[in-house]
């Protein structure tokens, strides 16, 4: 007879450790097994506005109630775990349209799927689709604000996420946190409100306490706090419309789409980022937000509250930690130590572990191979257990700068048991390997698309300054390199030459940024064949020739005619040359073409001017021409 095991769960994370932020800190610095606070960012606070221990836990909330789902996942025919996520009623549009949505702090874009959405996740589980054309107060629009006139293509992106990915179109609409009730209903609530059973027959609404109850007969006790979204916030804000969703892991769940709700870094720009306009259009007072998840849902519901966190949910006063990086756009905290029973592990002792605070994994993530061993440290017998979060295994520390987190078995134990040789872990832990090949691999392959020219990495800067690196091969950038990108952002920067360094400096706004920038600049060789840029014409060098056609990728768009040694073609966005003759008889200098940049209807005659971002007082900014 085989055994059954009670094992935590390691899976895949963002950075070194992560951890879910479903976790209250009791006044003893335990964690609840069963009721849950998120952590929050506080701002930096000087001279008089610093207190000692104020109460921000106090101020006026906005909070929208959350359903916990859980959906099986099957490992040899019979049920493993359960993947379970926690989702709100969001309203979009005019007339309103209700969505279901996960708040992700893993994510920063709001994303609901298209009723042009024909694949096979947005098809599942009866799942609410956007009718962007049934909206009066919808508009589509491009990456950079920019109106999408009818008779026009938008523009179009694609998310990725831990297991699967989006492709989506933009737009901007009104988006409501949570859904509203009439004026009588309001009154009808405040009236009745230590009377539960009146008050779920007066609301109709998914996001109030009866379905959290199995059995609504239940009469409400003096006290009980019904969380319902009474006085919904509507805002304007950009979205992303799915026209297609993976299967893996969207068609399992029965919400509908996310609200990520992580710092801008992980935005395609600002003017995307769901929290920095939640706070730019005041529905949060303050920028922080408090998220509370239970499994003990017949006692209280789930909720996420924005402008501050919920005092009723606080056993204690909200401990602060610094985010670690933010420009990155997660909610990384520094991890001081992690501890299994009172022993240390080895993999923190060097000081460098973080931790990323994420709503949307239900997991701790461990960097391998040290996966391997908290497991088994964690794990063990299940004898006649059926709820393997009642076994008793180690205590799991976690210290943060001022707090210890306390993780007891019912906070980190999955809850059925597994039959021996069974795991739903990540077969390699935490590791971003595989990201990095793939990203090597997607560099050389823009390299060889520009022949003579060099991939220059620069990555991040968490710096306010230029960065600078000394790149592997021998380059001449010009000034506008760094801007002449294929990605969707609006990023824009400054290069220039430090003896054997290139420096970066950000231009449209100042301080840091959290892309992981990389452009193409040529050799010394090239660069002085192509010459010095040339108002609306782009020099573009063909490279070596062996008769056969070679196709290059502009960096604007270009249209490019025949020489006398080419003939020349375009293939989608690239530019084919041909050999008319023997290709050892063409000059070096006839490989380059000068090829006409396009421009559009209505820009003629007109030139690019960076204003950037203005954070100072005065009610105007100048730039030099």
């Amino acid at each position: 007879m085989s055994r059954t095991l009670c094992v935590l769960v390691v899976a895949l994370g963002q950075t070194a450790v992560a951890f879910d932020s479903s976790m209250l800190i009791t006044s003893s610095g335990a964690v609840s097994g069963s009721d849950a606070a998120s952590f929050l960012q506080k701002p930096v606070v000087t001279g008089e506005d610093a207190t000692d221990g104020a109460d921000e836990t106090a101020e006026p909330v906005h909070v929208i109630g959350l359903r916990r789902e859980s959906v099986p996942i099957y490992r040899m025919g019979k049920i493993a775990s359960f993947k379970t996520s926690y989702s709100g009623v969001v309203s979009i549009g005019y007339p309103p349209q209700d969505f279901r949505v996960v708040f992700d702090t893993g994510s920063a874009h709001i994303i609901l799927p298209a009723v042009e959405c024909h694949t096979e996740a947005c098809l599942a589980n009866n799942r609410r689709l956007y009718n962007q054309a049934a909206s009066t107060t919808a508009l589509p629009i491009n990456a950079d604000g920019s109106i999408v006139h009818e008779g026009d293509e938008g523009e179009q992106v694609t998310i990725g996420f831990g297991t699967g990915e989006i492709t989506g179109e933009f737009a901007k609409d009104t988006v409501c946190m949570g859904k509203g009730q009439t004026a009588d209903e309001q009154r009808a609530l405040l009236a009745e409100a230590r009377r539960q059973k009146e008050i779920l027959a007066l609301i109709k609404q998914e996001t109030i306490v009866h379905d959290y109850l199995e059995d609504e007969d239940v009469t409400a006790t003096e006290g009980t706090e019904v969380v319902a979204d009474h006085s919904p916030t509507c805002v304007e804000m950009n979205i992303i419309v799915a026209v297609e969703m993976s299967t893996v892991p969207f068609k399992t769940f029965k919400f509908d789409g996310i609200l990520g709700l992580s710092l801008d870094g992980l935005a395609m720009n600002r003017n995307f980022s769901t929290f920095d306009m939640l706070v730019r259009n005041g529905l949060a007072q303050k920028p922080h937000f408090g998220v509370f998840l239970t499994d003990n849902e017949d006692v209280e519901p789930s909720e996420v509250a924005f402008g501050g966190a919920d005092s009723r949910r606080m056993l204690e006063p909200v401990s602060w930690s610094e985010v670690y990086m933010p420009e990155l756009g997660y909610w990384i905290v520094p991890i001081l130590a992690v501890r299994v029973g009172g022993v240390e592990m080895d993999f923190c002792k060097d000081g460098t572990c973080r931790g990323v605070v994420d709503t949307g994994t239900s997991h701790l993530g461990v960097p391998g191979p040290h996966d391997k061993e908290l497991a088994q440290m964690l794990q063990v017998d299940a004898g006649d257990l059926l709820d393997c979060r009642l076994a008793k295994s180690p205590t799991v520390e976690i210290d943060l700068p001022g707090k210890t987190i306390e993780l007891l078995p019912a906070s980190y134990m999955r809850r059925l048991p597994l039959r021996e040789g069974v795991s739903v872990s990540s077969d390699k832990g935490v590791t971003v390997e595989e990201d990095n090949e793939k990203k090597r691999k997607t560099s050389k392959a823009k390299a060889a698309l520009r022949p003579g020219y060099h991939i220059v990495h620069v990555g991040a800067n968490r710096n306010n300054s230029a960065k600078c690196i000394r790149p592997p091969h021998t380059v001449q950038c010009h000034p506008e390199a760094a801007n002449r990108r294929s990605d969707i952002y609006n990023d824009r920067f400054l290069v220039t030459a430090k003896g054997e360094e290139i420096c970066v400096e950000r231009v449209d706004q100042p301080g840091a940024w959290g892309l992981d920038l990389e452009f193409l600049c040529p050799n010394p060789t090239t660069a002085n064949l192509e010459g010095p840029k040339q108002k609306g014409v782009e020099a573009i060098f063909l490279g070596r020739q062996d008769g056969s056609e070679k196709c290059v990728q502009p960096f604007a768009e270009v249209k490019c005619e025949d020489t006398e040694q080419f003939v020349i073609r375009q293939k989608d966005t690239q530019i084919c040359a041909t050999p008319r003759g023997v290709p050892n008889e063409i000059e070096e200098a006839d490989l380059v073409l000068r090829c006409k940049e396009v421009a559009h209807v209505g820009l003629e005659g007109m030139e690019e001017l960076v204003i950037g971002s203005h954070f100072g007082e005065a009610f105007e900014k100048c730039v030099r021409e």
